[in-house]
């Protein structure tokens, strides 16, 4: 019996978005229309041989030093991405120059925007938005799937949308992060609910650091904004109307 090694690298390329499993193991580029303006030759004239030959050597002359390479993890990276890249970390290395550092940017880059649109992370970034926006430590289950449901002021969970989207279904979501209702009570109302400490670890284990940051960010500007149109709006109804007519017999009591 013959054994064959089927581990090697492989390109898929499809239409819309990839399956977790595949895209939590994968270097995720994405790709986008070309602008009519833009001209490109046909595929059919791609002469691969030249590629295929280089890559043939470069295997052959650098596969035993690639072999004995020690790995390198991304700074920055998670354990995943980190095992992902690390292949390529050793190409970069061993080709010299700028490549390395290149590569790690890259890395980086691609690991952010594909950790951003991972619906776990989208989620638990949208429901410490409603936290931090509504300044509360507590929130009933009804009213989270509501604010949720109906997408506020940026929220991106856009998933989970829909009337029938309610807190039996984001007890349900919420399940496989080990968070769980609880009852509880919120003035002189008792039901069941979350508090914002429930999510605190969820939120250290499946989003990025940078990624909250930049969340906390957006939200106080909206907030700021939101705080200026209200002064201007304020403001404005403060001034007396210019264009309202002045009371009758004003004009001729001061002619006399």
């Amino acid at each position: 019996m013959q054994r064959y090694s089927c581990w090697c690298p492989k390109v898929i390329a499809l239409i819309g978005e990839a399956p977790d499993t595949i895209a939590d193991r994968s270097i995720v580029v994405k790709m986008s229309r070309k602008l009519t303006t833009e001209t490109c030759a046909p595929l059919t004239a791609l002469n691969t041989a030249e590629i295929k030959a280089k890559c043939a050597r470069f295997a052959l002359d650098a596969g035993p030093a690639i072999a004995r390479h020690e790995i390198i993890r991304g700074d920055g990276l998670n354990d995943r991405a980190a095992d992902t890249f690390d292949p390529l970390y050793v190409i970069a290395r061993l080709a010299g120059g700028p490549w390395e550092a290149k590569l790690h940017a890259a890395a980086l880059a691609l690991t952010a925007a594909a950790d951003s649109e991972n619906p776990a992370a989208q989620l638990l970034l949208d429901i410490l938005s409603i936290f931090l926006e509504t300044d509360r430590e507590k929130i009933f289950s009804r009213d989270l799937a509501d604010i949720l449901r109906h997408g506020h002021d940026g929220l991106r969970s856009l998933a989970l949308k829909g009337s029938a989207f309610d807190e039996y279904a984001i007890s349900k979501l919420l399940r496989p992060y080990g968070i769980k209702p609880a009852t509880m009570r919120i003035g002189t109302e008792v039901n069941r609910g979350y508090t914002r400490a429930d999510f605190r670890e969820a939120l250290k284990h499946y989003v990025s650091g940078p990624e909250i940051e930049e969340r906390k960010n957006e939200i106080r500007r909206r907030l700021a904004l939101h705080a200026e149109a209200l002064a201007e709006k304020e403001s404005a109804a403060e001034l007396p109307s210019r264009s309202t007519p002045e009371p009758a017999g004003t004009i001729g009591l001061a002619a006399r």
